[in-house]
């Protein structure tokens, strides 16, 4: 059963814990507040040619995080994070389903490839400030 968070807004009934009901969060500006209690992440709009949305956020809160075949939008980002092996890419309706029955299926790979994806953000935070550092550093001198 997929659960809209737009109809639970306007006052639909939640399904019951347990049910394996999926949220579809159909919101703007909400989603940091959901990834603490996912099990696995997919990035909306990547399955299609929209460029896809943040898979940064998802793999700073350790969750094992997929994306679909667009994800333009943040191609630098996507090298990294593939390069480190912290999420899955699909490439299609069908491998998203069957990858996410495999994940959900072993606990110890989730774990993983949410440790990596923690870790491969991290090693680029803080990557503006030193950018900006740098710029400035030559324009001095």
């Amino acid at each position: 059963m997929c659960v809209r968070k737009r109809r639970l807004d306007e006052g639909a009934e939640p399904p019951a814990i347990g049910s394996g009901a999926v949220l579809l969060v159909d919101t703007t500006g909400e989603m940091m507040g959901f990834y603490g209690q996912a099990t696995i992440v997919f990035v909306g709009k990547s399955l299609t040619s929209h460029g896809g949305q943040n898979m940064i956020e998802p793999c700073l809160c350790g969750k094992p995080t997929l994306v679909g075949p667009h994800t333009e939008n943040f191609r630098p980002v996507m090298a990294d994070l593939l390069a480190a092996e912290a999420l899955l890419q699909v490439s299609d309706a069908a491998m998203l389903e069957s990858t996410i029955a495999a994940l959900l299926a072993d606990a110890t790979a989730r774990a993983t490839l949410g440790m990596r994806a923690v870790a491969a953000v991290e090693r680029r935070r803080g990557v503006i400030g030193r950018c900006a550092d740098l710029i400035l550093k030559n324009i001095d001198e």
